[in-house]
């Protein structure tokens, strides 16, 4: 069994970009899938961040990256827009970081905007598990109203559903 859990990562991660193309279309696709591996989670450097950020701009990981690069190299307009940009996904600093980025000249709107994204998540609970059967989960979402879990696998071509009651700490497959 794998298990679903709610983790502190609020932010959407772009791995692949897709482009539409018209059939039979000889016009090269404006934003092409680009490959990534190991070496790609390690670029720590400005310009190859930014370049990275170009590629997968809905990347959480990228933009905190950038971030942290831009603040050691005391780029504190650059950091603060790319700070921006990241609450305006849906992102929430935290007490501290927010505190440092408001010092460093983030507006009263973006804090009011990181304050209404939410209280960061600062720890993980599993809430469900998929069948092992379930092979390579694509999507996992929850229903608000009546709490039912989805998950989606492309691989074994299939929606699943599970009801979750947590206040009872039990789960029931449906």
């Amino acid at each position: 069994m794998r298990k679903i859990v709610r983790c502190s990562i609020v932010v959407s991660l772009g791995l692949a970009v897709f482009c539409p193309a018209p059939a039979f279309s000889q016009e090269p696709c404006a934003n092409p899938w680009r490959p990534v591996d190991v070496a790609t989670g390690q670029v720590t450097g400005i310009d190859e961040l930014q370049r990275l950020l170009e590629a997968f701009p809905d990347s959480g990981s990228v933009h905190l990256r950038l971030l942290t690069a831009l603040l050691e190299a005391d780029r504190t307009d650059e950091a603060i827009t790319v700070a921006q940009a990241l609450v305006a996904r849906g992102y929430n600093f935290g007490p501290g970081s927010a505190a440092m980025l408001q010092g460093m000249g983030a507006s009263p709107q973006w804090r009011a905007a990181n304050v209404a994204n939410g209280e960061p998540v600062t720890a993980s609970r599993a809430v469900a598990e998929v069948p092992a059967g379930v092979l390579l989960v694509e999507s996992v979402w929850r229903e608000a109203q009546s709490g039912i879990l989805f998950a989606t696998s492309v691989v074994s071509r299939g929606l699943y559903r599970r009801q979750v009651i947590e206040a009872a700490g039990r789960t029931s497959n449906t």
